[in-house]
């Protein structure tokens, strides 16, 4: 990585933001480090090995969080603190392995990339405690920076017992999709447990919106929830942008196509025919459907239809798996997205549900249509798959935090968004309410991020904690009987 690749890294880096307010409307200083928060993606594993007994190494997959931090950058690399390492590895018939603890990573170097780790983990099985201290073997990274994965093995081990910690993660806070199959949540109280193909949920086991608040200000007639979700976008102020599986006719917007990309505050914000425009297609050409969509700063739309239909501008027909810019270009054909995974039929489209586009240029996406590669394995429609040829997530993975009481082997995936700290927003945020309600308190506040989460704390100088969950709304009710002095800060995306 290049000096001035690291110069950009580290204002990169400096995006996250918090801003600080008090009821008094004071200001407080910014006790919240920047750092950017990692999720343990698909294929982390932790493995305990007795080198001289010959038996089976124990495995056991991994889930969990930790936060990195930018301690400084050099001509040639960077360094960064690894804190808050916060992983759980599975134990069928035994407690879960909680594993604690924090390090360090310097990342860069002058002719090739290289990653050196250094990490002190408490290992907790429930009944000992190891105090292990892990670092990796080999130096080249295998991902395209912001994501992470290495191999770390542990270096204060016994003669009878190693540790290996196999560790794949992604900047994110939370990934936010829909499904293609309705679903009951055993981790859910009734009736909050049904959750339908329209509505929009997140990773961590909570529905964001339910399809009945996103479409409540078209006035659908007939009244109807059963609509589907396709594709979804959050704008600047929270805005929420979505399609539809199915037309339907609107008391406020006419009639809907399931391509025209709506916003849930009750408007048609692009008609499926002004996304195709830039590739020369007539305004009365049939409705193409919309798979995918994605605004890009500058001002770019990036989108996937559901029908593949014809190009005149470019004198080619374009793929329902083809990734599309509303100005008129392929930005990756459906081939190209799949090209390191080899399908065994390479010539196939096999459709683009879902996608998102990272800063590096690295695509997240998802396929209408399962396949096989040349080398056996074989992807679902529900996986979360990147371009650069690996597992994000299963589909069952994605909604392990869901507990899906039906035996489905995958339940598909439609719409996507990813809160990411690599995307944060810098200020200006504000508040601009605080008014006291039966229920509690309301806060309000503006501000150009597309999410936002509020953290509380009765010391000014303290971290805080976050009050409620990751939001597109510009305001929340809190509980408060206002018998004690609370400060608030905002974060936005």
């Amino acid at each position: 990585m290049k000096a001035g690749s690291l110069t950009c890294l580290a204002a990169a880096l400096g995006l996250v933001s918090i801003r600080s307010a008090a009821l008094a409307q004071s200001p407080l200083p910014d006790t919240q480090p920047p750092g950017w928060t990692y999720t343990v993606v698909s294929g982390a594993t932790f493995v305990d090995e007795c080198p001289p007994c010959g038996r089976p190494d124990i495995l056991e997959p991994v889930n969990g969080t930790f936060r990195l931090r930018l301690l400084r950058v050099t001509p040639l690399s960077s360094n960064f603190a690894v804190e808050n390492i916060a992983l759980t590895s599975t134990r069928p018939g035994s407690p879960d392995r909680v594993i604690t603890g924090s390090g360090n990573l310097e990342y860069g170097g002058e002719l090739a990339l290289r990653q050196t780790w250094v990490l002190n983990l408490d290992v907790d099985d429930g009944f000992t405690h190891h105090q292990a201290v892990f670092t990796n073997q080999t130096a080249s990274p295998d991902r395209l920076w912001p994501m992470l994965s290495v191999n770390l093995t542990q270096t204060n081990g016994t003669f009878t017992q190693v540790f290996h910690l196999q560790l794949p993660a992604a900047p994110f806070q939370e990934i936010w999709f829909s499904t293609r199959s309705d679903l009951t949540a055993g981790t859910l109280p009734k009736p909050d447990a049904a959750v339908s193909d329209g509505d929009l949920l997140a990773h961590t086991g909570r529905v964001v919106r339910r399809q009945s608040a996103l479409i409540g200000a078209f006035g659908f007639v007939p009244p109807n929830t059963g609509l589907g979700l396709d594709a979804v976008d959050i704008l600047p102020g929270g805005e929420i942008a979505f399609s539809l599986k199915n037309g339907a006719s609107s008391e406020q917007a006419g009639q809907v196509q399931s391509g025209d990309l709506l916003s849930d505050r009750g408007q048609v914000l692009r008609r499926n025919q002004d996304l195709t425009e830039g590739f020369g297609v007539k305004p009365d050409a049939p409705d193409a459907g919309l798979d995918g969509f994605q605004s890009i700063p500058g001002g770019e739309e990036y989108f996937s239809t559901r029908d593949a239909f014809h190009a005149p501008s470019l004198n080619a027909d374009i793929g329902r798996g083809d990734l599309l810019s509303n100005h008129g270009r392929v930005v990756k054909s459906n081939a190209e997205l799949l090209a390191m995974f080899q399908p065994m039929d390479p010539g196939t489209d096999f459709g683009l549900a879902a996608f998102h586009v990272w800063p590096s240029g690295e695509v997240w996406f998802a396929v209408e249509q399962g396949f096989t590669t040349t080398d056996g394995q074989s992807y679902a429609a529900g996986d979360l798959l990147s371009d650069q040829g690996y597992v994000v997530f299963r589909n069952l993975e994605l909604l392990r935090s869901f507990s899906p009481l039906e035996k489905l082997a995958d339940f598909g995936l439609d719409a996507l968004f990813i809160v990411s700290d690599v995307e944060a927003v810098p200020g200006p945020l504000s508040f601009t309410k605080f008014a006291a309600t039966p229920t509690g308190l309301r806060l309000d506040w503006s501000g150009p991020g597309r999410v936002y989460r509020l953290w509380g704390m009765d010391d000014p100088t303290s971290p805080g904690a976050p009050v409620g969950d990751i939001t597109p709304d510009p305001g929340v009710v809190i509980p408060w009987d206002g018998s004690a002095r609370r400060f608030f800060r905002l974060q936005q995306w």
